[in-house]
């Protein structure tokens, strides 16, 4: 097993916020992990932060919070309530998306390649690629009623199967 080392992470900062009506206090963490280039990353784990990526991954699950893929090439991407977003040309073989995750092709425009479908869970689950970056984009619908949380650009033609 391999670790990151100490002077990769930042210490957390904790705020106390509190409520005057019933005097309860929230701590927010804002954890930032920074994965450089030449780093080998099998599985990661995400519950929380802000998570940066700048060479690639075998499997990265997004619970909670926000991680960037800026390089490199991901074979698993597995969003159950964070936000992925991925501004990589690598190859993103299998993505799926579970309410109320969200994958966000949007914010780089360079041209991307999804090996195998989309899969969508969920009428809370949110995908975006609006000026088309990914090409031959196929979503797979499961449990989904609605298209609302799909920004997926215009002029589409709909296959059902």
């Amino acid at each position: 097993m391999w670790t990151l080392p100490s002077s990769w992470l930042r210490r957390p900062k904790i705020f106390s916020l509190k409520n005057k009506k019933r005097r309860r206090t929230k701590r927010i963490s804002t954890n930032q992990v920074y994965c450089g280039i030449g780093a080998t990353i099998t599985t990661i784990n995400q519950n929380g932060g802000q998570l940066q990526v700048n060479n690639g991954a075998t499997t990265i699950i997004c619970n909670v919070g926000t991680v960037t893929v800026w390089a490199g090439a991901v074979t698993t991407l597995d969003v159950d309530g964070g936000k992925a977003i991925y501004n990589s040309t690598g190859t993103l073989t299998t993505a799926a998306v579970y309410e109320p995750g969200t994958l966000d092709f949007s914010q780089d425009q360079r041209a991307k390649t999804v090996t195998n479908t989309i899969e969508v869970y969920g009428n809370g689950a949110t995908l975006n690629d609006p000026f088309k970056v990914v090409g031959s984009l196929a979503v797979g619908l499961n449990a989904v009623t609605t298209l609302a949380n799909m920004n997926i650009g215009e002029n589409l033609t709909l296959t059902r199967s």
